[in-house]
């Protein structure tokens, strides 16, 4: 069976709105002024509300508060800022259980987010700076099977999972034998319908697919999947593939130092799940 899901269905599975999309572009733009971004989120009332409580929280500590949308976009920062606009947009879509995936409610929003956290503390020992679109590109690289999801029928995803159990087949080669199509080529579609850079859509349309020669943005997410996994943070039944293997030697991880990785992500994930609790 070849599954197909047109665009106008996409608006409905997971929908944003027309000023997040285009927060979305500008905010991976190294060019992009503060005050742009600050005048995107002032045309959304729900996320401008957010990122002022988010910024004048107990967990930034500031002695003055942020009271102009473009001071909290300063204090927060951009990942920051594309993390609340798309988890104020998606949350109650990433957040739903995926059975057909073994992923219960919140699995796959927290491994996604373990993921993007990895793409930060990388972003932290490397240098030149990383790619812009890597936060957002790991964040959203397993959004199709969200949208898989909600456009399969049960008895597909028993198909699915047949295949899965009795032929020992990772997910992607389940998915790409009986869909003719994967998770991945899905999550990249609805990127594309979303207006995305056409680089961050190709990362997450090719995160199982690492390139022979490094591509920086594509690699990031495949690292930050492989670690996201690796901590136990919301994989399901999907395990980590072997050709992962050659981008974490190319970038100089080995196994102690994907460890270390992991555990600062641990304590990021631990902080950022309180910090939302202040919203």
């Amino acid at each position: 069976m070849r599954v197909q899901i047109k665009p106008a269905e996409l608006k409905y599975l997971a929908p944003m709105s027309a000023t997040l999309s285009r927060l979305t572009q500008v905010l991976h733009d190294n060019n992009t002024k503060m005050s742009e971004v600050a005048r995107l989120i002032e045309l959304d009332s729900g996320l401008t509300a957010n990122v002022l409580r988010w910024a004048n929280s107990a967990f930034f500590g500031a002695r003055m508060p942020a009271e102009s949308v473009q001071a909290a976009v300063v204090r927060l920062g951009m990942n920051n800022i594309i993390q609340l606009s798309l988890r104020h947009s998606l949350s109650s879509v990433m957040k739903k259980s995926v059975p057909g995936y073994a992923l219960a409610e919140n699995e796959l929003w927290r491994h996604n987010m373990a993921a993007a956290l990895t793409v930060e503390v990388l972003g932290q020992t490397q240098s030149p700076p990383l790619h812009p679109g890597a936060f957002t590109a790991a964040l959203l690289h397993d959004v199709g099977k969200v949208i898989l999801g909600q456009h399969l029928s049960p008895a597909v995803y028993q198909q699915l999972r047949k295949l899965m159990e009795d032929e020992g087949l990772p997910c992607l080669e389940a998915e790409r034998r009986l869909l003719e199509t994967d998770h991945a080529v899905v999550g990249a579609a609805l990127a594309g319908y979303w207006k995305f850079p056409a680089e961050l859509v190709a990362a997450i349309e090719k995160h199982h697919d690492p390139e022979p020669q490094a591509e920086p943005l594509l690699d990031l997410v495949i690292i930050a999947n492989s670690v996201a996994k690796r901590i136990g943070l919301g994989a399901g039944s999907e395990p980590v593939l072997p050709a992962a293997e050659a981008v974490l030697q190319r970038w100089g991880l080995d196994p102690e130092g994907v460890m270390t990785l992991g555990q600062a992500v641990q304590a990021k994930i631990a902080k950022t799940e309180e910090e939302w609790k202040m919203l």
